[in-house]
């Protein structure tokens, strides 16, 4: 827990951990092993599909920066970067919450955000001439390795999509307390690779990605339940929707497309 959660892992209730076990479990056949699927092209065909269909449907996409979000009267005022000031009937704010606190003006509406808390994560990316293990997901537990999680892609797709090279990528998970130094995590990454598989050499690496991200999952505290964000805010016009109110079942695309689905029509009807 304390590798997921860092500082926060004691606030997190056992009906989170209870429906971690229930969904790996369920994952399983009939012969014990577990199934995990892949989107060929991962998430891109899922989202130019998307945006194909929104757009016969005629709805307006902007590639542009929200840079505030403020409700006057009954209509909703959004700044953004490129395009200004723009006036909404409503408005859904489906940033993660640290980002929807950011851009938020009504005091009201960031009050009732105050209390929640995201992790972050910093992630390496790493091209193989070589597999590094057998398996797909290694959870690491030892507090002195720099990363939490061995993720080796290829081990679930095979490689031949990738034209031969493995894909392995390495996460650490960081709240808002952790004292996190990236330039240390990679000079540790691999001595700790090698403890893991002696037979790994670092000429085994083609290339590197390292990135950071914030507000990767939400930090689950006790009676979650009953105090998560709600989808209505304090707002008439303004809603809020994110991974936050995802629970007991943990983030993700399949959750969040059902946690959409729940809401649209109280969305509409408002």
């Amino acid at each position: 827990m304390f590798s997921k959660f860092t500082e926060y892992a004691k606030k997190v209730p056992a009906s989170w951990i209870a429906r971690r076990i229930q969904v790996t479990f369920f994952s399983r056949s009939w012969t014990g092993k577990t199934r995990y699927g892949y989107v060929k092209g991962s998430y891109n065909p899922v989202f130019r599909k998307l945006n194909l269909l929104l757009r016969k449907k005629k709805v307006e996409i902007l590639s542009d920066q929200v840079l505030s979000v403020e409700q006057i009267k009954n209509k909703v005022k959004v700044i953004t970067q490129n395009s200004g000031v723009l006036w909404y009937d409503k408005v859904v704010i489906a940033t993660p919450v640290s980002a929807a606190k950011n851009i938020l003006v009504n005091k009201d509406v960031k009050d009732q955000l105050k209390k929640y808390k995201e992790l972050n994560a910093f992630a390496v990316l790493l091209f193989l001439k070589n597999k590094f293990s057998d398996y797909f997901w290694i959870n690491v537990n030892e507090q002195s390795t720099p990363f939490t999680g061995i993720i080796e892609m290829t081990n679930l797709t095979g490689t031949k999509i990738f034209k031969g090279i493995n894909i392995l990528y390495l996460v650490q998970y960081l709240s808002d307390k952790s004292s996190f130094n990236g330039e240390d995590f990679l000079e540790n990454m691999i001595n700790h690779l090698k403890q893991i598989n002696p037979n790994f050499k670092e000429a085994d690496i083609i290339e590197q990605f390292n990135s950071f991200a914030t507000g990767v999952a939400p930090v689950p505290f006790m009676d979650y339940l009953n105090n998560m964000p709600p989808f209505q805010s304090k707002q008439s016009k303004i809603f809020l929707l994110n991974s936050s109110m995802i629970y007991p079942q943990d983030r993700g695309v399949g959750n969040s497309i059902k946690l959409a689905e729940k809401n649209v029509d109280e969305f509409i009807k408002v």
